[in-house]
């Protein structure tokens, strides 16, 4: 397979995993919105307008947890990376 360029790329790539692939996002998106809308009903039915008028701020919760974790860690790798280091390569003594 040749590219624009006609420069032969050093990684093929299998059109059959990348169907797959396609396909199984296709149907994890199409599952995510289906429960979706079913718990949407289910919670309709069950709880009271005012606390249903709440998901959107805890689902907007919920969706950003997982980044301020990432945040919060992150930036504190540094630190314990360098606390863990020996003092003569830290340019302490």
């Amino acid at each position: 397979m040749m590219s624009a360029l006609g420069i032969k790329p050093k990684v093929e790539i299998s059109e059959r995993l990348v169907l797959l692939d396609s396909a199984s996002s296709i149907a994890t998106r199409m599952l995510s919105l289906s429960l979706f809308v079913c718990l949407q009903q289910h919670f309709l039915k069950r709880i009271p307008l005012e606390e249903f008028s709440l998901l959107p701020v805890l689902y907007s919760i919920m969706m950003f947890a997982p980044y301020i974790t990432t945040t919060l860690t992150g930036g504190l790798g540094p630190y314990i990376t360098a606390s863990f280091m020996p003092a003569e390569r830290t340019g302490q003594a």
